[in-house]
């Protein structure tokens, strides 16, 4: 009786482990970010995005790019706009100089983020209810289009990449 229970035992532990780890590789392995695309700023005010949404987008944006991270309601934004219609510097603050390697930690297509690593200047933005925003900006060959990136900060990543009279904290 004693061996049937302990062979029981030992088949049971490996069946658990049989189900048990290609659980653990699934879950680990699977990418926790959600992407999607838009042409317009008015297509993505009508999509399932739209509580992600930030009044950022110049009327004149388009091809927009949004990775959400579900586990730290973290976004990226990727769009271009006409230079006319460009984001004020006003609205902009200068970065330290981390923020490119804060960049290149980007969890992103390469394609995506390279244009912003090579060419782009770095900002913090700061959103109506003071939410920290990392912004690169770079404009492209074509002398009419700008292109942004934003991505959110969390309070202590804004303290550490933003001018410290620009970041409020609660």
């Amino acid at each position: 009786m004693k061996k049937f229970i302990k062979l029981s035992l030992i088949s049971l532990g490996i069946i658990s482990a049989i189900i048990f780890i290609p659980f653990l590789i699934l879950r680990f392995s699977y990418d926790q970010h959600h992407d999607d695309y838009y042409k317009t700023p008015d297509e993505f005010l009508n999509s399932k995005s739209f509580s992600w949404y930030i009044d950022i987008f110049p009327k004149s944006s388009s091809n927009i790019f949004l990775r959400t991270f579900v586990e730290t309601s973290e976004m990226i934004v990727i769009f271009e706009a006409n230079t006319a219609d460009e984001i004020p510097l006003s609205q902009l603050y200068p970065i330290t100089s981390k923020g490119i390697d804060y960049l290149k930690d980007f969890n992103i297509p390469t394609s995506q983020i390279q244009p912003f690593l090579d060419n782009g200047k770095l900002y913090c933005y700061f959103y109506s209810n003071n939410s920290p925003y990392l912004v690169s900006k770079y404009y492209s060959n074509n002398p009419d289009l700008v292109h942004y990136m934003f991505t959110s900060l969390r309070s202590e990543e804004a303290l550490e990449l933003c001018p410290s009279n620009t970041v409020k904290t609660h």
